[in-house]
């Protein structure tokens, strides 16, 4: 069943540092009864206020914000909501890898034992200030090691199972979950944006041979990394494509506008330290930072060895973040998402610096989806409207079924912890 529906409906809601996003859409079976059919029936997004690359700066900003990108989309899907879907990089999300065993003695398992290995796995969750915001199992193994689809009857000397538990700092969600809800919203579900990004834009196929789906947002860069068909890793690092705008700006004394412009319009992240381009010695006009009427001239050279240099240092970063072993090794694929991946030549430097496939994330066509949020820019989004809808990419991505932020499902992992 959809997380948060009413009537087949959905909500989700984007909190970036740049722009913040409501959807609302109509959620139905499909023909082929399998993904369902989502249509987007409401839609905002506008500039974000309050909030930085790991989380709220400023909680009446951060509110007011929020409240005007779900009011706007209410009113166009024509509806009240009361429950959304949230995505944020809020409390610099982190991922932890356990194992938990029970002692069998050759008996089968039985339903019992296995909510037992999640109460183990969960008791080492959330500690030190964290919050758990993705709980996913891996897979089972039984006796030496081997691993299980489904271990229920049979019998085991042991039985254990491996964890991806995703956390992040409990009084910055805490922040941003006050944002949201003061807008007469619950919080169905809360989701790390790599992950909604991922669910998004890889395949099957991606998630089991190993992938690292790396999403470039406006003041931070995310990662997601699967291995054999389950998450693995995630990591934030707080630099994005408005750092690259900021540098342009600074470097060349043009405005911040005509900056973001020439990035996306004249930059290539493929710079003259690669290759020599006749272009580079082209001149641009750009307005000067201090005003005034007249144009000033830019070599487009310029302009790409300062975009490169900052591009250079958000993938030295995610590769120190991930372990540069992991590049050929566990990672066979690499999908960039957010509106930073667009910059020309980004893909070609990419797949030069790491030898590996590169594409962009590119999520299916949903139904009435705004068309600036088509592509790379709308891979949170989308991700999180086929959460919500329990689609089957949530189910290649782990994300299935239940809500970390639930009270009954916490009421039920309480319950297995100390009456099992």
């Amino acid at each position: 069943m959809a997380q948060g529906t009413k009537n087949g409906i959905v909500a989700v809601v984007d909190v970036g540092s740049t722009h913040v996003a409501c959807l609302v859409a109509r959620v139905a079976p499909s023909a082929d009864g399998h993904s369902p059919d989502i249509h987007v029936t409401g839609a905002s997004h506008i500039k974000s206020e309050g909030v930085g690359a790991a989380g709220v700066t400023d909680l009446k900003a951060a509110e007011k914000a929020i409240r005007t990108a779900i009011d706007s989309a209410e009113q166009r899907a024509g509806v009240t909501l009361e429950r959304v879907v949230v995505a944020s990089n809020a409390g610099k999300p982190k991922a932890r890898l356990i194992t938990t065993e029970l002692d069998l003695g050759g008996g089968a398992a039985t339903p019992r034992e296995i909510r037992l290995l999640d109460a183990h796995a969960r008791r080492s969750a959330a500690e030190d200030g964290s919050v758990l915001m993705h709980f996913i199992r891996r897979y089972y193994s039984g006796d030496d090691g081997e691993r299980l689809d489904d271990p229920e009857g049979m019998r085991l000397a042991t039985l254990s199972a491996d964890y991806c538990l995703v956390e992040a700092d409990q009084h910055a969600w805490a922040n941003l979950s006050a944002c949201v809800e003061a807008s007469h919203v619950k919080i169905a579900k809360r989701v790390v944006s790599p992950l909604a990004a991922a669910t998004a834009c890889l395949s099957a196929d991606e998630i089991h041979q190993g992938v690292v789906c790396i999403d470039i947002g406006g003041s931070a860069t995310s990662f997601a990394v699967f291995e054999d068909g389950a998450l693995i890793d995630v990591g934030l690092i707080r630099i994005g494509s408005q750092h690259i705008t900021n540098d342009i700006a600074m470097g060349l004394n043009i405005t911040m506008e005509d900056a973001e412009h020439h990035k996306m319009l004249n930059g290539n992240a493929m710079a003259a330290s690669d290759f020599v381009d006749e272009a580079d010695g082209e001149l641009l006009e750009g307005r000067p930072s201090g005003g005034g009427g007249r144009q000033i001239s830019i070599r487009r050279g310029d302009l790409n060895m300062i975009l490169r240099a900052r591009v250079d240092e958000i993938l030295d970063m995610v590769e120190q973040k991930i372990g540069a072993d992991n590049f050929g090794g566990r990672i066979r694929n690499i999908v960039m998402s957010g509106g930073g991946s667009r910059l020309h030549g980004l893909e070609l430097l990419v797949q030069s610096r790491f030898g590996l496939p590169v594409r962009l994330g590119r999520p299916e066509v949903i139904r009435g989806m705004p068309e600036v949020l088509n592509g790379p820019t709308g891979c949170v989004l989308a991700g999180l409207l086929l959460l919500a809808a329990d689609a089957p990419q949530a189910r290649y991505a782990g994300l299935s079924g239940g809500t970390e932020s639930g009270l009954w499902t916490r009421f039920g992992h309480w319950w297995t912890e100390n009456f099992y």
